[in-house]
């Protein structure tokens, strides 16, 4: 395989780990992952929700913890 095929592989693979880490996620944990990596600041994140900032940091860091143990397992 060439070097762009190994590279393809590897986002291939990547993406397959990656949703199923997800899987670990709660359904607003996922929601609001899908807008931080969308670009979204916390503040937007809560005003599009109509929860707080700090309910917002408190989810994503509970999302990155799961990401991060599911990677590791």
């Amino acid at each position: 395989m060439d070097e762009y095929g190994d590279e393809c592989y590897e986002l291939a693979e990547f993406r397959v780990d990656f949703e199923l880490a997800r899987t670990r996620l709660t359904e607003r944990e996922g929601q609001v992952l899908d807008m931080w990596l969308d670009d979204y600041l916390q503040d937007e994140i809560a005003e599009e929700l109509g929860i707080n900032q700090s309910t917002v940091s408190r989810i994503l860091q509970s999302a990155l913890k799961k990401l991060r143990e599911a990677s590791i397992a």
